[in-house]
C-alpha cells in the first residue's frame, strides 16, 4: 500500500508498505499477523469503495489451502497499519515500510504511480 503520511514536524512524505508482512488469510478471513504472507492465498485485492472508509481493503481469499474455493473478505487497514513519523508500519513496529522521495511518486485522484528510480 502507499500513503501520504504526516511527520511529527508537520511535513508530508510518501511511504509504501508490503501488506504481506501485515496480514494473514485464516480460512478466508483476513486478519492482522506479522509475516502472514496472505497474498499467496488471495487474489483481486483492492480498496473497497463500497464503504465510507478509504482504508477498507477487500480480497477474494481462499477458504482452505489449495481447494480453489474463494470468498470475498475485507479488513479495515486502520486497525492494522500505522504511521510512525511519516513511515507506514504494521504489527508492533515489526515491519516498517519505505519512505519515498517526492519525485518517485505521481498522484492524480485515486491513481498512484511509483517509480523505482531513486
Amino acid at each position: 500500500m502507499a500513503a501520504h503520511c504526516r511527520t511529527t514536524t508537520g511535513n508530508w512524505t510518501w511511504s509504501v508498505l508490503n501488506l504481506n508482512h501485515c496480514l494473514l488469510n485464516n480460512h478466508g478471513t483476513l486478519m492482522a499477523q506479522d509475516e502472514g504472507y496472505f497474498f499467496k492465498s488471495a487474489k483481486q485485492c483492492s480498496s473497497d469503495n463500497t464503504t465510507t472508509s478509504w482504508a477498507n481493503y477487500k480480497c477474494s481469499t481462499e477458504l482452505d489451502e489449495n481447494t480453489g474455493r474463494y470468498v470475498d473478505h475485507s479488513i479495515d487497514l486502520n486497525e492494522v497499519v500505522g504511521n510512525d513519523n511519516g513511515n507506514l508500519f504494521c504489527g508492533r513496529h515489526a515491519y516498517k515500510g519505505s519512505v519515498l522521495s517526492q519525485h518517485q511518486v505521481s498522484w492524480s485522484g485515486f491513481d498512484i504511480v511509483i517509480s523505482q528510480d531513486q
